[in-house]
């Protein structure tokens, strides 16, 4: 049995309850789709690495590690303009390939506080140095 002076309070409630729950979920979601995109990126820049480290003598293992991580992204669905850059460092037996990555972050809402761009970067020793 129902008291009479409860009438609309439980849609007050509602009313005052429901942007909380909205907020909690929207964030929720968005900083979900923020790690996601950053571990994509970290995983095209590690894959990108590991192709340029296992090139065959010949190959340019600074171009090949590029071209890798470029298309891993592009697979990804990443829009914008991505920076990949490739280098060798240190000299034989230790070379390193770095490989570093940059793109712009494109939040799904856009309502809560993020980093505008994501960042990335592996390290692997070359297989086969001169």
């Amino acid at each position: 049995m129902r008291r009479p002076g409860r009438r609309g309070s439980n849609a007050v409630e509602f009313a005052l309850l429901m942007p909380l729950f909205v907020a909690l979920l929207v964030g929720t979601m968005e900083y979900g789709w923020y790690f996601g995109q950053e571990a994509t990126l970290g995983n095209a820049v590690r894959q990108g690495a590991r192709a340029g480290a296992v090139a065959q003598a010949g190959q340019d293992p600074v171009a090949r590690a590029q071209h890798a991580t470029a298309q891993v992204l592009q697979e990804a669905g990443f829009t914008g303009t991505v920076h990949v850059e490739a280098a060798v460092d240190g000299s034989a037996p230790d070379q390193l390939l770095v490989v570093s990555a940059w793109a712009p972050y494109h939040p799904l809402a856009g309502l809560m506080p993020a980093p505008v761009r994501m960042q990335s970067r592996s390290a692997v020793r070359l297989e086969s140095q001169p």
